[in-house]
């Protein structure tokens, strides 16, 4: 009797102790934790992070807290973010641990429709500002998953007070088990983290002339292969074809490109949150299709040199270094409308396959390859022919030249007709190329180099500019005599082949596809005869 009077008492005293500790739980120590979490939120205005917020709310029995109508603005020289959301939901608040220890421990934190912009300033002071702000004064953290869903980006560019959208998307992030504190030092510059996976949509990037857009339906990037996928990538001109050159009133290219995958794989997370650097061992470009259009009717566009290799990477601030890059199954069309042309002419490249190797500005990974870079590549031209060819690219001004030397296998020579016709006014009648061997230098001024070039009935004739047909009697005639004492009709392998020079004085306004196809010209001009005529394929 005694012992169930005993048990009735204990339990009522049991409970009324924890009614009253729940009672001065939710009366003092829910409002203290609250204040001191309050606190530690409120250090963090004055930070580099510059955290502000509407709400605070802590229930320590349920575990859950919530944080409404926050802000994130840092500011880091000229590039300024801001971070903002509704409300930050969490779940699984350790308070034993943050009494005990001072370290808050969460099982897990949710941002519903978090916005993202961040606005690069290019004002005079802005650039020139360095970073002064003192890093977060973080304190001991630990979060088992964080994720955000039906986020939004956008990143411009901002001068005086205008400012203009280059980017916008969607984006989704999950993370797993995160720890943060300002004592130690960590993997990911403020924080360490055990997962990550990152996803943007529905990216459309704007360039600042507005002429083309750029879209990407998906991008992942997963933390622990250190990779990035790029699904869907399109670039296209915002206006027509035949438009595009006389709303800028000069010559310039018209595209539209697609590509269905883009990997890069084996970044380096380090690198790139703790010096800013973009260090990877490799970036594949599969499927790329591409089509390119020019109008050389309109005037050549006023423009600065174009930079050879060596110069450009001089001038990449970053520190770069991309083992390799690599192109498969590309498929290019190049089409050129020039003046007194009825229509474009066209070159094609299918399956065009390239490998290029140590693209980099990082003095010491230069040094390992002789401060070199190198392609190879290959594609069958005007779906006929294979074209192989091998480069070096200096890489960095040491008077060392560029070199170029490739092949290309038997073909019938009417296959470049579709280019011809319409852009040198001159039809091959027949004609067969046995092989062809070339291998040039070249630097800012001039490239020197020779060509091999073997076949065999060789009959060319000149088309009339207006109809783009064979012109009459007295014009034939013409053709027969250049064909007859000024084309070398067969250049066989024996003891009269003639070995072709290859000489050209660079354009330095133009590309440096311009500068290797009309250096290959001399070459083929050298080796056949043919003088130049007055349009000839740009490629600019």
């Amino acid at each position: 009797m005694l012992n169930k009077k005993f048990i009735i008492i204990s339990g009522t005293i049991l409970l009324v102790i924890l009614a009253l500790g729940t009672f001065l739980l939710f009366e003092y120590a829910n409002p203290w934790i609250e204040e001191k979490l309050a606190k530690q939120l409120d250090s963090l205005k004055n930070s580099s992070l510059n955290l502000t917020y509407k709400d605070l709310d802590v229930n320590i029995l349920s575990g859950h807290a919530s944080l409404d109508s926050v802000s994130i603005t840092s500011v880091e020289g000229k590039n300024h973010y801001t971070f903002s959301f509704g409300q930050l939901s969490i779940s699984g608040l350790g308070v034993v641990s943050y009494l005990l220890n001072n370290q808050i421990k969460v099982g897990s934190i949710k941002l519903s429709s978090p916005h993202l912009v961040f606005t690069r300033v290019l004002d005079a002071d802005s650039l020139n500002r360095q970073e002064t702000s003192a890093p977060p004064d973080l304190p001991d953290l630990v979060i088992k998953s964080f994720e955000t869903d039906n986020g939004t980006f956008i990143i411009r560019n901002k001068k005086g007070d205008s400012s203009n959208q280059l980017v916008s998307g969607k984006f989704e992030l999950d993370v797993e088990n995160i720890e943060a504190d300002s004592a130690t030092s960590h993997e990911f510059k403020y924080v360490d983290i055990g997962e990550l996976g990152f996803r943007l949509s529905d990216i459309n990037i704007t360039f600042p002339d507005s002429l083309y857009l750029t879209t990407i339906k998906k991008v992942n990037f997963n933390l622990n292969n250190r990779s990035i996928e790029i699904d869907s990538t399109t670039i296209k001109s915002r206006h027509e074809k035949y438009k595009l050159s006389h709303v800028v009133n000069h010559e310039i290219d018209w595209l539209d490109l697609y590509n269905p995958t883009i990997k890069i794989s084996g970044i380096s997370i380090d690198q790139l949150l703790n010096n800013g650097a973009y260090y990877t061992e490799k970036i594949t470009i599969e499927g790329f299709n591409a089509l390119v259009f020019r109008d050389k009717r309109l005037p050549f566009p006023q423009k600065p040199d174009t930079e050879l290799l060596h110069q450009f990477i001089a001038k990449l601030k970053p520190k770069i270094a991309i083992d390799t890059i690599q192109l498969k199954r590309g498929n290019i069309e190049y089409q050129e409308f020039v003046k007194q042309g009825v229509g474009p002419g066209k070159v094609t490249f299918e399956e065009l396959y390239a490998s290029f190797y140590n693209f980099t500005n990082v003095d010491s990974i230069q040094k390992k390859s002789k401060y070199t870079a190198y392609m190879d590549a290959r594609s069958n031209v005007m779906g006929k022919t294979l074209l192989q060819a091998s480069f070096t690219f200096p890489l960095t001004d040491n008077h060392q030249q560029y070199t170029v030397s490739g092949s290309m296998k038997g073909v019938e020579l009417e296959a470049f007709n579709p280019m011809l016709e319409d852009v040198a006014f001159v039809k091959i009648q027949q004609g067969h190329m046995n092989d062809l061997d070339f291998s040039f230098k070249y630097n800012q001024e001039e490239s020197n180099g020779t060509m091999k070039f073997a076949y065999e009935g060789l009959k060319i004739n000149t088309l009339d500019k207006e109809s783009n047909q064979s012109k009459g009697l007295g014009e034939n005639i013409k053709s027969f005599i250049a064909n007859t004492f000024v084309v070398k009709t067969n250049n066989v392998k024996d003891g009269n082949f003639r070995v072709g020079s290859i000489q050209f004085k660079r354009d330095k306004k133009k590309s440096i596809f311009n500068y290797w196809w009309k250096s290959l010209l001399t070459g083929f001009r050298s080796s056949t005869g043919i003088k130049a005529p007055e349009e000839t394929i740009d490629m600019n």
